[in-house]
């Protein structure tokens, strides 16, 4: 397991400036039409421009400034994510992270959660131009809150009340050792950084995955984890500072003794 961590930590390497330039001569600027559900059983359009100087508009967030990456594991070179910016944190009223996909040739799909703990689904196809039928200053739909309070239960598929030592690159500072601890309700502590949110939706709640955001001194982070067969924690995200943009890959296994803050 240690050597194949290795090899994942090394590929990350050599290919995280690839990513940015991927992003720029594959996905050029592109707009699609979403249908965007949340947990709290609430549904809305939305316009998502990808731009080629990797800045994600969001027709309905209202004016948060939201950057994206593709994601440079993945051979495909579909996968995303995305992260409300760290680089302008007093710009950002909440956090946003979005981890998706580019199908086929115009569709895409995925999931997000804002800092309050509440999850979305979207799907969306390719368009040349979309318009949102209303106008209105109202409330971005990303910044609600859950309709109740956020309590996942303990299982065998689900991350909810454990902890795991993780070890990623991408971090500020090279390959960092981090612990994280996800409570269960929806704190996921850490040792080498603030707390992020963390959440699941009834799509990937059995699959024993999370997706987690910053806010306050965590702003403009961005992890997304799944559980593969053998009880590892793969963990894919995106960090976005006043130093750009990086893309953050690694892997962990639960731990018994693991200390966060």
């Amino acid at each position: 397991m240690n050597i194949e961590r290795f090899v994942l930590l090394l590929t990350v390497s050599a290919l995280g400036h690839a990513a940015a330039v991927r992003a720029d001569s594959v996905w050029p600027t592109r707009t699609y039409e979403l249908s965007v559900a949340n947990a709290n059983g609430d549904s809305f359009l939305d316009c998502a421009t990808f731009t080629a100087d990797h800045a994600l508009v969001l027709a309905e967030s209202r004016g948060l400034i939201v950057d994206w990456l593709l994601e440079s594991t993945d051979s495909s070179g579909r996968n995303f994510h995305a992260v409300s910016s760290g680089n302008r944190p007093s710009s950002n009223p909440y956090g946003l992270a979005l981890h998706g996909r580019f199908v086929g040739t115009n569709a895409i799909r995925g999931d997000a959660v804002n800092d309050r703990g509440l999850t979305f689904m979207f799907t969306g196809r390719l368009t040349r131009a979309c318009t949102l039928a209303s106008t209105d200053d109202r409330r971005s739909p990303y910044a609600e809150l859950p309709s109740s309070n956020v309590v996942f239960e303990p299982g065998p598929t689900s991350v909810a009340g454990t902890q795991y030592g993780v070890q990623l690159y991408g971090e500020e500072g090279g390959v960092v050792d981090d612990c994280y601890i996800f409570a269960i309700n929806g704190t996921l502590s850490r040792s080498a950084g603030a707390r992020l949110t963390w959440g699941m939706d009834r799509n990937n709640e059995g699959m024993g995955t999370f997706q987690a955001v910053g806010s306050n001194a965590s702003a403009g982070l961005a992890l997304r984890g799944e559980m593969a067969s053998w009880g590892e924690l793969r963990v894919h995200g995106i960090a976005s500072s006043s130093t750009g943009l990086r893309e953050i890959v690694g892997s962990g296994r639960e731990a018994g003794a693991c200390l966060a803050r």
